[in-house]
C-alpha cells in the first residue's frame, strides 16, 4: 500500500450512542492501494484503505483499551460505492494497572472472507477463522432476516471449536431500542445434542452494559431457568460481581460470586456463595 497527497493518514472520531456508550476510535498508519496492488489482486481496489492501526477506547471501561491491526482489506462493488468483502486483523487489549502501567490480554489473529451484502448495502454473512491461546476456531455466519430498522432479526452461526461443530440459529431477534439486545429464541446443536433457549435482557446500566438477564434452556426435556439479578462491572469493564437464581425442577439455586482478574484481564481467584432453596421435582414424573 501507499500513502499519495490529500489521502487521509490518521484519524480520531469519538461516538456518543443512545445506550450511554462513547468510544473513541484512533487510527494512524493508513495505507491505500495503487494500481499496481490492484493488478495482483482484484479486491485490492485502488485508492481504497489496504490497512490501518487504531485503539479503541469506551467509557464502559475507562482503563482499558483495544488495539487493532488491520490489513489485506478486500473490496467488491464499484469504485464509486465499494464494499469490503474481507480483511486480516490482529488484536490485543490492553489493562491499564494501578501504577500506571499496561498489561495486556492474549493476542488474538482473526481472517475474515467472502463478507456479503444485500441490495440496500446491508451485510449478509462472512466466513471467518480465529487464532487465540493457541486455538483455532471457524465460523460461517449469515442474516437471514433484517427488521424494518435494518437490525438482524433471525440468522445462522456455524462454530468450529477444539473439533466441536455447533449450529445456531437465532429466531424473533429484538432490541430495546437503538441497537441494544432486547431478547430472542435460539435452536442449537452440538455435538449431536439440541437445545432450545429463550433469552431476554432485563437491565442495562447507564454506559449501555447488560446488568440483568432472563434465559430458559431447555436439553432432553429439561428447562433451566437463569435470572441474573445484577451485575457490577470493573474498570476494564470486566464483570467484578453479580447475583443470579438458577431454577430447575423445583429446586432454585442463588449464586453471588465475586472475580479477581490478573494484569492480563484473565480471571485469576473469585469467592462465591451458593445456596439452593425448594422441594426437588423429578420432570420425568418419577
Amino acid at each position: 500500500t501507499e500513502r499519495r497527497r490529500g489521502q487521509m493518514a490518521s484519524s480520531t472520531e469519538t461516538t456518543q450512542y443512545s445506550s450511554g456508550e462513547i468510544t473513541t476510535v484512533a487510527r494512524g498508519g493508513m495505507g491505500y492501494y495503487s494500481r499496481a496492488a490492484g493488478k495482483t489482486n482484484s479486491g485490492y481496489m485502488e485508492g481504497q484503505l489496504g490497512g490501518y492501526s487504531e485503539s479503541v477506547t469506551s467509557n464502559q471501561a475507562p482503563d482499558a483499551v483495544t488495539q487493532n491491526q488491520r490489513s489485506n482489506i478486500t473490496y467488491g462493488g464499484s469504485p464509486a460505492n465499494p464494499l469490503s468483502t474481507g480483511y486480516y486483523e490482529v488484536s490485543k487489549q490492553g489493562f491499564k494497572q494501578e501504577d500506571g502501567t499496561m498489561g495486556y490480554g492474549p493476542e488474538t489473529r482473526t481472517l475474515r472472507r467472502g463478507i456479503g451484502y444485500d441490495d440496500e448495502g446491508r451485510m449478509t454473512g462472512y466466513a471467518e477463522t480465529r487464532m487465540s491461546k493457541g486455538q483455532t476456531s471457524t465460523e460461517n455466519f449469515s442474516v437471514k432476516e433484517f427488521d424494518e430498522f435494518g437490525r438482524s432479526k433471525a440468522t445462522t452461526s456455524e462454530r468450529v471449536e477444539a473439533g466441536v461443530r455447533t449450529v445456531e440459529n437465532r429466531t424473533d431477534i429484538t432490541y430495546l431500542g437503538g441497537s441494544q439486545l432486547g431478547s430472542y429464541r435460539a435452536e442449537i446443536v452440538s455435538a449431536g445434542n439440541m437445545s432450545t433457549v429463550e433469552f431476554a435482557a432485563k437491565a442495562y446500566d447507564s454506559v449501555g452494559r447488560m446488568t440483568a438477564f432472563t434465559q430458559t434452556e431447555t436439553s432432553a426435556g429439561i428447562a433451566v431457568v437463569t435470572e441474573r439479578i445484577s451485575t457490577v462491572f470493573n474498570r476494564w469493564g470486566l464483570p467484578a460481581r453479580y447475583i443470579e437464581d438458577a431454577m430447575s425442577g423445583g429446586i432454585t439455586t442463588r449464586t453471588m460470586r465475586s472475580i479477581e482478574y490478573n494484569s492480563s484481564g484473565l480471571a485469576s481467584a473469585y469467592k462465591e456463595y451458593i445456596a439452593d432453596k425448594g422441594t426437588y421435582l423429578d420432570p420425568t414424573g418419577a
